[in-house]
Order: structure tokens, then sequence, then C-alpha cells
């Protein structure tokens, strides 16, 4: 199943006056629920100035935490995320911390972890979707987590780490080829 696949069962299609407050950005008042568009992936809020989706690719949910639990992520507009807009009983998700409640530096710590064990066992790193899988956050948060706290995605950092490998094995006098083999790299075109 993919993310759109995904998202289109979450919620649950719009009503009537609920698709009126969103074809013509007014919240209903007094309702507190929040759109997902399936085709994008995000969350917004009913009066987001963002263009308006088609009918057929809109998803109501009750709080943030369902959106993000789905795989999408906050509207950059609207901004869902600041207002913390969540039903009754809903548990609110924080700044700086994902649906599971983990915090960003912790998702960067355990990622970097898994990252490093994969590197130093077998050189089969997970691609970013995996890595976010396992880690039960979506992707675009685990790259935005990475870039903010790291200044580069989790595929650059591992491409790092193999060019210090690589120099390390070179500047200990091992050859080229052998070098690029025990570093990671699946050929010498890699290199």
């Amino acid at each position: 199943m993919n993310a759109r696949q995904r998202l289109e069962l979450i919620g649950r299609p719009p009503t009537d006056a609920e698709w009126i407050a969103i074809s013509e950005r007014r919240p209903i008042a007094g309702q507190r629920w929040l759109l997902v568009v399936t085709s994008t992936g995000i969350v917004c809020k009913p009066g987001c100035p963002a263009r308006t989706p088609g009918r057929d690719r809109v998803r109501i949910v009750s709080g943030l935490a369902e959106g993000l639990a789905a795989g999408a992520r906050p509207c950059l507009r609207c901004r869902p995320d600041r207002d913390q807009v969540e039903a009754p009983g809903a548990a609110a998700v924080a700044p700086g911390s994902t649906a599971t409640g983990m915090t960003d530096e912790n998702l960067v710590a355990r990622a970097v972890a898994r990252l490093s064990a994969a590197l130093e066992s077998d050189g089969v790193v997970p691609l970013d979707r995996d890595l976010a899988t396992e880690l039960a956050v979506p992707e675009r948060r685990l790259r935005e987590a990475f870039r903010e706290k790291l200044g580069v995605t989790p595929r650059a950092w591992v491409a790092a780490r193999r060019a210090e490998t690589l120099r390390g094995h070179l500047s200990n006098g091992h050859d080229v080829l052998g070098a690029l083999f025990e570093a990671g790299y699946g050929s010498s075109s890699a290199g």
C-alpha cells in the first residue's frame, strides 16, 4: 500500500457544509477538524490560503495526530501544527516532536545509530523510507529532522561517512579497489 492509498483510508469524506467551508476558505464556527489532501499528503485547516484541492482528494480528520499517524505532514501555509487543533481527548503533538512523542534529537540519534550499525556490519544501508518506517515517522519528517539537526539528509550523511571511511583506508595504505569495497561502495565507479 503506497502513501496515497494509506491516506485515502483515514478519516472520512467531507460533508456538504465542510466542503463549502473548505472551498470558501472559512472554518465552521465551533467545529474543530482538519483536512488531509491525499494527493499531496498535507494536513490543512479549513481556512488554508493554499489552492483548494479536488473534493475527491480531501479526507476529514478529527485532529493533527490522526493525519500524522497516516504519514501526512502539516501544511507550511496554514500551520495546523502551531495551533494544536485536536479533538477533545486526543493527544496533542508538541512542536519538535513526532506523533509517537519522539523529539527531533531522539529521532536523529536513533537514525544515526541505525545507519552507523548498518555501515559497520555489512554496508547495506536502509533507504530513507525504510528507515522512517522502522522509526515509525513519516519519511519527510525524518529528512527535516536530519537537516535541522545535522545540516544534511540521511543519504548525504551516509555518503559522508563512506567517504570518510574510504579516506581512512587509503591513508592506511590499502589499494584503491580494496578501500572502495571496504568503505561500502558497490563498485569502483561509485567512488
